[in-house]
């Protein structure tokens, strides 16, 4: 050993001063006076360089955080690691997977909500309803830690949780957010099915079958029209259909093709309310009504009511007689007359209001023919007038509910 040698060399050369009496002179004792402190001598943790190597506890506290690893002398509790100055009994755990106190559990740090879990691993230590291993409830609070709230609760996997804005659990098509879709779902959760969807509004959507979500004519169940348009989207067009089986469509003139009874080129037949004929009016053949032309007029021996014989002569494009001045109403009068040898409605009425006359087009009748003492409204009941108050040519007022002949004019 360096001291046995040294102590070899003392003695050859002469007598050598030991202050302390340590084995060493005083000229190789970093401390003479200590006996315990000279080359060699055992470390200890006291703050002083016990060996005589120029370093003072150097053994025990390689990063120099004051704290020792252990060794003679040296005061509890010990570095752990004496390799990193931040790790040390004394030192303040962090959350990164260290053990910095030296307390044999890695980033215990603080449990301020008291719930058992470590504010490095609670993802809200202030609420002890929230850490690793909650359960998880329906209030948009993420209280399992996982990152994800109320994740248990997206039963149909669209993202979206009933405890927010899905409505419709059970569909993934359904859910606060998604965009809305022709249907019949509530696709964005809004309470509206299919809003936005009937551009028209016909009120059938494109996936209800309208076939043009641009024309509110067209649509499922619309009547089919001539006009070159799928308007009933079937999908055919004006398409020839003889419903009656009478041989035509309406496409091709049928006026009415739920009767077999009437389409263009028929006879017209009388008294059936129907146009047989399609022109355009029921029963206006003059044979219908007993009709004979004179020309300026017609004389029609069929008996009916005042309103139905101005029906009558509107269907054979004519209006109930309106005479225009005395020598019309003669000339008119009295070849009804010669036909039916009886009174004739003529279109004057007072229907609307008791004395006020008017014709059929609602004009006030200004020039009158009235027998003497009429109109008498006789029995508060006369309000249609009709002409040849016996074989003259005057005017009397009658019930508008007797059968009469009637005239008719262009």
């Amino acid at each position: 050993m360096v001291w046995w040698l040294l102590s070899a060399c003392r003695s050859v050369s002469g007598p050598a001063v030991d202050a302390d009496g340590d084995g060493w002179a005083d000229a190789e004792d970093c401390a003479p006076t200590d006996p315990a402190v000279y080359p060699g001598a055992p470390e200890r943790c006291d703050g002083l360089d016990g060996d005589c190597d120029g370093e003072a506890d150097g053994a025990w506290d390689a990063d120099a955080d004051g704290v020792w690893v252990g060794g003679v002398g040296c005061p509890l509790p010990v570095d752990c690691d004496d390799g990193d100055p931040g790790v040390n009994p004394f030192a303040e755990e962090r959350c990164d997977g260290v053990d910095q106190d030296c307390d044999g559990v890695v980033d215990e740090g603080e449990d301020r909500d008291r719930d058992g879990y470590f504010v490095c691993d609670d993802c809200d230590d202030a609420d002890p309803a929230v850490h690793p291993g909650a359960v998880e409830t329906c209030d948009g609070v993420d209280e399992d830690c996982s990152g994800l709230a109320d994740e248990p609760f997206d039963l149909d996997g669209d993202g979206g949780s009933p405890c927010l804005d899905d409505c419709d659990d059970a569909d993934p098509y359904a859910s606060g957010g998604l965009p809305e879709q022709c249907d019949g779902r509530d696709n964005d959760c809004d309470g509206l099915v299919d809003e936005g969807m009937d551009a028209d509004g016909d009120g059938v959507l494109p996936c209800r079958g309208d076939c043009d979500d641009g024309d509110p004519s067209v649509f499922p169940g619309a009547p089919e029209v001539c006009d070159g348009v799928d308007t009933d989207c079937d999908p055919s067009t004006d398409e020839r259909v003889d419903a009656d089986g009478d041989g035509l469509a309406a496409c091709d003139g049928d006026c009415d093709d739920t009767s077999a009874a009437a389409y263009p080129g028929l006879v017209e037949q009388c008294g059936d309310g129907l146009d047989n004929d399609c022109s355009g009016a029921a029963d206006d053949d003059l044979a219908c009504w007993g009709c004979v032309d004179h020309g300026s007029s017609v004389t029609c021996a069929a008996y009916v009511a005042w309103g139905t014989a101005r029906d009558a002569c509107v269907s054979l494009g004519l209006v109930l007689a309106d005479p225009g001045g005395g020598t019309d109403n003669d000339v008119w009068s009295n070849a009804a007359w010669a036909i039916v040898g009886a009174p004739a409605w003529i279109g004057a009425s007072d229907e609307a209001s008791e004395g006020v006359w008017v014709w059929t087009d609602g004009s006030p009748v200004a020039w009158t023919a009235w027998a003497a003492y009429q109109p008498d409204n006789a029995g508060a009941a006369e309000h249609c007038a009709a002409t040849n108050y016996g074989p003259v040519a005057a005017w009397n007022d009658w019930p508008c509910a007797t059968a009469l002949p009637f005239v008719c004019v262009p």
